[in-house]
């Protein structure tokens, strides 16, 4: 009896050695699967530092003043009526200052009956055909127009009698010494930037043209 049942146990031995031994065939490879979901998107991460400002540049070089610098004013000198001639005409006007007397351009023009023409004075006019040499006078908050001399060979003597209606008007233009050019290392004052400008500061209507005055 114990010979058979050792005899049945070693037969069931062979046929699981036997089974294991035989080689196992692999299957196909399946079909594939399909992509998952999108995962949620992460939070924001922490803004970073903000850099150091940069230093303030250079300051750059002041621009040139516009005509804002370049004031004119008109005067009626049309009742100027002096038939010995040796009394004088004044003005005034609150923009002639001692800081404008000492520092800025000042020109003035004075326009006669002869031909409509504005002349620079001081200098030499044409009243009645006459020939006369006109002076100025300045002082602060006004100026003051000299009585007229006949000229005689470019030498003013005698006075010459002025009527009214005689001399139109008197133009006073003031141009701030702030309005210049820079040429290499040197600054045009406003007189010599009009000359270099070829403007004829002798010509009242190239000067108004230029800084856009009235005539």
């Amino acid at each position: 009896m114990k010979t058979i049942i050792r005899i049945t146990n070693l037969a069931f031995i062979g046929v699981l050695l036997l089974a294991c031994s035989k080689e196992v065939s692999q299957g196909p490879i399946g079909a594939q699967g399909s992509q998952g979901e999108q995962g949620m998107q992460g939070e924001n991460g922490t803004d970073g530092t903000n850099g150091e400002d940069g230093e303030q540049g250079i300051q750059g070089e002041k621009g040139e003043n516009g005509t804002a610098n370049v004031i004119s004013k008109k005067f009626d000198l049309s009742g100027w009526n002096d038939p010995s001639g040796v009394v004088n005409y004044s003005v005034y006007w609150s923009e002639l200052t001692t800081q404008a007397i000492e520092n800025d351009a000042i020109l003035f023009y004075i326009k006669t009956n002869h031909n409509g023409r504005f002349n620079p004075i001081p200098g030499r006019v044409i009243i009645n055909s006459i020939s006369a040499d006109i002076e100025l006078e300045l002082f602060t908050g006004g100026c003051t127009v000299i009585s007229l001399k006949r000229n005689y060979n470019g030498i003013g003597s005698a006075y010459i009698p002025v009527a009214a209606g005689d001399i139109d008007y008197l133009r006073i233009v003031i141009i701030e010494s702030s309005i210049s050019s820079k040429v290499g290392a040197n600054y045009l004052t406003p007189i010599n930037k009009l000359k270099a400008a070829g403007v004829d500061i002798n010509n009242y209507l190239q000067v108004a043209e230029y800084f856009g005055l009235e005539d």
